[in-house]
């Protein structure tokens, strides 16, 4: 991982927002934008991208209720539920879904004080030879849909030209990165937080001190990891079963990211590996159909490996880093196992 901070002009894909599925008050797009309003850095964006990013806002909401009208029977449990907002279980209005999420997005932008690169003077000509000649981000497959990303590339290109600077790009996307090897100008980077540790490490003098926290406080991380792990809840996708005691065996700290630093107060995200073992019971099609009142259930036990990335949030005084205090959370939502009741020996 690169440790010298190269730029500080950030261009944000897409990806970079679905990703988050839009919600853009998570700690790294938080973090990100503030950095961006206090000028420390600047976010760049293209035209295309942000027209990119409101339609693709249209098609997740519309896949959203689609998934609710799918599964409306099973939700309907949640409406004896009464301290819970469910009036989206009965009818989920997607106009207003959509206005939402797009102002919300729109606020980021402002907010961020995004630099928007325009599609005027992009030339057509470039756009189709690149094309023709399969240059990224075409490739040979000369892939058509990759059009957008092409305009949006070509702009940002004309826009470090005209002020003479480097940039970083942000996207999982392996097209968009095919793009940035083939131009000096544009610094790769797959993920948000990979371009605020650099930026933390090198800005910030207490990133250092954050960096020697995490390291010296692992056996309290993993401790806090296992703990809110076991604690979990756990589904199996597709199956009618149940998982229970819950066993972990072995935490791995594999990564660790500096989100954000402050004089006192510190956010990262670390990457884990958790070896565990659990207690699995499922309907055994194999003992008989029925209904629900004949159905029968096998029970097994298994090991296996899950990989997750938790929060950590570090309190501690400069001076005394050795007695930082770490909060670390896993985020919300039940963790899903691997698991086929047609072949339950396939973790092994």
């Amino acid at each position: 991982m690169d440790a010298k901070l190269q730029t500080r002009n950030v261009f944000l894909d897409t990806q970079v927002f679905v990703a988050e599925t839009y919600f853009v008050g998570t700690k790294k797009l938080t973090a990100l934008s503030k950095l961006a309003a206090d000028g420390k850095i600047r976010l760049l964006m293209s035209a295309v991208t942000i027209a990119e990013c409101k339609n693709r806002i249209q098609k997740m909401v519309a896949e959203a209720g689609q998934v609710l009208s799918e599964h409306k029977r099973k939700l309907a449990i949640l409406r004896n539920a009464t301290s819970l907002d469910i009036s989206c279980l009965a009818e989920l209005d997607k106009a207003t879904a959509v206005k939402e999420i797009t102002e919300k997005f729109e606020a980021f932008l402002r907010d961020a004080r995004v630099t928007i690169c325009p599609l005027a003077g992009v030339s057509i000509e470039r756009l189709f030879s690149d094309y023709a000649l399969g240059n990224p981000p075409f490739g040979e497959n000369q892939k058509k849909d990759q059009f957008p990303d092409a305009a949006a590339m070509l702009s940002l290109g004309m826009w470090c030209d005209s002020e003479s600077q480097t940039t970083y790009v942000i996207s999982e996307d392996r097209d968009i990165e095919s793009v940035c090897k083939a131009n000096p100008k544009f610094i790769y980077k797959a993920r948000v937080v990979e371009f605020l540790d650099i930026f933390n490490k090198h800005e910030i003098i207490l990133g250092g001190i954050v960096t020697q926290i995490l390291s010296a406080k692992g056996d309290a991380i993993k401790e806090q990891v296992r703990t809110h792990f076991e604690a979990s809840g756990f589904f199996i996708r597709g199956e009618i079963a149940d998982v229970e005691n819950v066993e972990v065996s072995e935490i791995e700290v594999e990564k660790a990211y500096i989100i954000s630093v402050h004089d006192d107060y510190a956010i990262a995200e670390v990457e884990i590996s958790i070896a565990y073992s659990a207690d699995v019971s499922y309907r055994d099609y194999s003992k008989g159909q029925g209904d629900s009142t004949t159905w029968e259930f096998s029970h097994v036990s298994i090991e296996n490996t899950q990989h997750l990335s938790a929060d950590v949030e570090i309190e501690f005084d400069k001076n005394a880093p050795g007695d930082a205090k770490v909060t670390v959370s896993l985020g919300p939502g039940d963790i899903q196992v691997p698991f086929s009741s047609e072949d339950p020996n396939h973790w092994k």
